[in-house]
């Protein structure tokens, strides 16, 4: 996980600007996006590319199991109404 500076925590409050008070509910919110974007962003960029290439492979996956299927549903067809 990464680590939290004081810094980080000052700007989050709004030390040093024009405040009614420091926000600490706000300034938490603030840190925790921060750094689960920063977390997040690099595993989600790997999903992206790997559900990419899923998806283009599952296509002739799922056609060629359904022409498998149907060939299989023909087959018994005709070896019902043929006979053995």
């Amino acid at each position: 996980l990464p680590t939290i500076t004081e810094d980080e925590i000052a700007n989050a409050a709004g030390i040093g600007e024009t405040h009614d008070g420091v926000n600490f509910l706000r300034a938490a919110c603030v840190i925790a996006l921060e750094k689960a974007q920063m977390s997040f962003d690099p595993l989600l960029d790997a999903f992206r590319l790997r559900i990419g290439h899923i998806m283009g492979r599952l296509c002739p996956v799922s056609e060629y199991m359904i022409r498998q299927k149907h060939e299989r549903k023909a087959a018994s067809y005709q070896y019902l109404r043929d006979g053995p």
